[in-house]
């Protein structure tokens, strides 16, 4: 299921899997389908399983922001800030109708570090290069087959068959 949770917590959980694995424990990722979340975190496993039938979704990174300013006019509010800086930007969406080119160089900023640890997460994981990591996400999503094809995903199996496929000795 998707993990609904901050980035942080993603990052802690996916460090975990790595005590696990580095402890010498197997560790198998499996989920009906896969989005960013819980493929970054799944990528950490020695075995990356989905579901026949499941898919993976689109990967990579949507942030999105809402300016209030003009909603809050409509109450006879205005939102007042001291900016000390063009790049100081926690009150814009209070105070502006659009993003100011200052935060969205910043965003920009941002977003493609966040962007670049994710890839290279995937790359580390699934034991690809930078630019084979990049393309996986770039040619996302992937239904069963295309998953596998493209090594996003090492193996389907269904749940119900999970229990004899974990509890096999020659895994």
């Amino acid at each position: 299921r998707p993990l609904n949770m901050p980035l942080a917590q993603v990052q802690t959980l996916r460090d975990l899997i790595g005590e696990l694995r580095s402890a010498g424990k197997r560790v198998v990722a499996w989920s009906h389908s896969y989005e960013n979340t819980n493929y970054y975190a799944a990528c950490a496993a020695d075995e990356v399983l989905l579901q026949p039938g499941g898919f993976v979704l689109p990967l990579g990174l949507r942030i999105g922001f809402v300016f209030l300013a003009d909603a809050l006019k409509r109450i006879g509010l205005k939102a007042q800030f001291v900016q000390i800086s063009p790049y100081k930007s926690a009150g814009d969406q209070l105070s502006r109708t659009s993003m100011s080119d200052e935060m969205r160089e910043m965003i920009d900023w941002l977003t493609d570090d966040m962007f670049a640890g994710f890839v290279d997460a995937i790359a580390e994981g699934r034991g690809l290069d930078a630019d084979a990591a990049r393309a996986l996400v770039d040619n996302a999503p992937y239904d069963d087959l295309k998953a596998i094809e493209a090594g996003v995903v090492d193996a389907t199996i269904g749940e119900e068959d999970l229990p004899s496929y974990l509890g096999s000795q020659e895994r």
